[in-house]
């Protein structure tokens, strides 16, 4: 969610694939979301990537364990990092010195809201978000070869949260995203109401068939599922808007997919988008 609110979109990549060809070259941003088991060939992986140019971004804990659940005597990027572990780590280190894990999973079972999960372990906060290893500094970054290794020592999970209150702001999603922008990925595509603002929880993705690209925008309201199943989406709004799509370069031969209609060539294509619906727009896609 952080990173689709921000309009950015991203895959994930098998860690056979890492494993085997390393992180394909195609890719500038590679980001390691509390991964706290690696083995030691995909962390050479990693390294090689930051060597050729790649910007690697961890939120914490990354590679504490190999890939069988083995404690390490010291963190498996602790020298591409600057930090140190010394094997004697324990819970007492990590988010409110309960548990390794910023939540009680048992005591929050059944809870309702974001809010109460996250008050079953009372945690460090800065810039709104839990500080995993007290004992680490916070946003280390360091260059490695032609690349960027980023170590924030901070947990996203409280923008959840954020989000079903409905106060996740662009300054909350940039304590994190700022290192991608700073990478070079940054959206192709936009959009904005009337204000010139995005809306929340909007997403745009995308993709290509039979030479044409698809624009697909549509609410990105969250999901749930209970313990026996069930579940749907949350808060999902119902209102028309005005917005605006703009694409960095010019596109040509713009259709929108549910009327039909030719809405020609250019950056800028004013729509209405019904909020429970999606608007769906497709353009000759480039060769590239």
């Amino acid at each position: 969610y952080l990173l689709t609110d921000s309009g950015l979109q991203y895959d994930f990549i098998p860690y056979d694939e890492v494993i085997v060809g390393g992180v394909p070259d195609e890719y500038r941003v590679l980001i390691l979301p509390a991964c706290y088991a690696l083995s030691d060939i995909e962390v050479r992986r990693m390294i090689e990537f930051c060597r050729r140019g790649g910007t690697l971004i961890a939120d914490f804990t990354p590679g504490l364990f190999d890939q069988h659940g083995k404690a390490r005597l010291h963190g498996a990027f602790d020298d591409l990092f600057g930090v140190h572990h010394d094997g004697m780590e324990s819970q007492e280190d990590f988010f409110g010195k309960r548990l390794w894990v910023e939540t009680d999973q048992d005591a929050g079972y059944r809870f309702r809201k974001y809010r109460e999960l996250f008050a079953t372990i009372e945690c460090r906060l800065e810039g709104g978000y839990a500080v995993a290893e007290p004992k680490l500094p916070r946003h280390t970054v360091k260059k490695i070869g032609a690349g960027r290794a980023v170590l924030i020592n901070l947990s996203p999970q409280r923008y959840l949260q954020y989000r079903e209150e409905g106060t996740a702001t662009r300054e909350l999603r940039q304590v994190f995203t700022r290192y991608v922008d700073q990478g070079g990925v940054r959206p192709w595509v936009t959009a904005h109401n009337e204000r010139g603002e995005r809306p929340e929880k909007l997403e745009i993705t995308y993709w290509k068939k039979n030479g044409r690209m698809f624009i697909f925008v549509v609410q990105n309201a969250a999901v749930t599922g209970g313990v026996e199943g069930g579940g749907g989406a949350v808060g999902l709004s119902q209102r028309k808007v005005k917005l605006r799509i703009w694409f960095r370069n010019a596109v040509e031969d713009v259709i929108d997919e549910r009327t039909g209609a030719a809405l020609g060539s250019g950056r800028r294509f004013d729509v209405e988008f019904a909020t429970a619906e999606a608007v769906v727009l497709s353009f000759a896609a480039p060769d590239s």
